[in-house]
């Protein structure tokens, strides 16, 4: 799809099946009886395109493989999809506002892990808010955080002690992107952006590999700069443009932004 691919098992099909069109969403033999498979089937074109759309605008919003792994946090666009009737969700000038609350949402119930145990009850309980809100217009993130605002692990606040645990995630980690793309809401996501070092990896790199002090520095800076955690997380991480990261290389973050004439405030 795209740029992307996703591995999509029968169990994720058949789960949205059950969200989309059955009473109860559990696997049970009970609730795959004649009637439900033959709405299944009665309905496969519509369900197909669904999930082709979800999985498309997550293409569109840089997930992949990777940085997605919680494949059942798709299945709520999908129903949003679906039960709204809409069938131009990618068109780039279309559901703007819709598509960005959507991208909200799903990068934080990736990050408050909401998808990680006890799936059918968060499907479910998302399947009724989302469906008293058919037809109104918008995404219910509001409504949504409403309804899980009791639960202690389903929740989506972010507490100064998280935010703080969320800061001192590293580039290579699947969390990294969807933590990026809250910080950087207003980017245009039909372009292409790489995850860049504000302050250059490079530089880094090759105190890491020489592993010789350099005459300048002192035992605790050494100590600071060949210790990754200190230059590879969010803290020194930006989403660039891929053109501009490719011409920015391992140039200096105080040179670059004298060079195109950034005001740092």
């Amino acid at each position: 799809i795209g740029k992307s691919y996703f591995v999509i098992d029968s169990d994720l099909i058949l789960k949205t099946c059950l969200v989309l069109l059955g009473e109860n969403i559990k696997f049970k033999v009970a609730n795959l009886d004649k009637n439900v498979v033959c709405q299944f089937e009665n309905n496969w074109d519509k369900i197909s395109n669904a999930i082709t759309d979800a999985f498309t605008l997550l293409d569109s919003w840089h997930f992949n493989e990777s940085n997605f792994k919680a494949k059942n946090a798709i299945i709520p666009l999908v129903y949003y999809i679906y039960h709204n009737d809409i069938k131009d969700i990618n068109n780039p000038i279309r559901h703007t506002e819709e598509k960005s609350v959507m991208r909200k949402w799903l990068c934080m119930s990736l990050l408050k892990r909401v998808f990680g145990g006890q799936t059918d009850t968060v499907l479910g309980d998302i399947r009724k808010v989302l469906k008293t809100n058919i037809g109104h217009g918008y995404f219910p993130l509001d409504e949504i955080k409403e309804a899980f605002k009791s639960s202690p692990s389903k929740n989506l606040s972010f507490t100064e002690d998280y935010i703080n645990i969320l800061l001192d995630t590293e580039k290579e980690h699947s969390d990294c992107f969807a933590i990026l793309s809250l910080l950087y809401p207003h980017l245009d996501y039909s372009q292409d952006f790489d995850k860049d070092h504000m302050h250059p990896e490079g530089y880094f790199r090759k105190l890491t590999e020489s592993k010789t002090k350099e005459s300048w520095m002192s035992d605790d800076d050494y100590a600071f700069y060949t210790n990754a955690r200190n230059w590879n997380t969010i803290q020194n991480l930006q989403l660039l443009h891929k053109s501009l990261n490719r011409s920015k290389q391992e140039q200096s973050l105080a040179d670059w932004i004298k060079e195109k004439n950034i005001n740092p405030q």
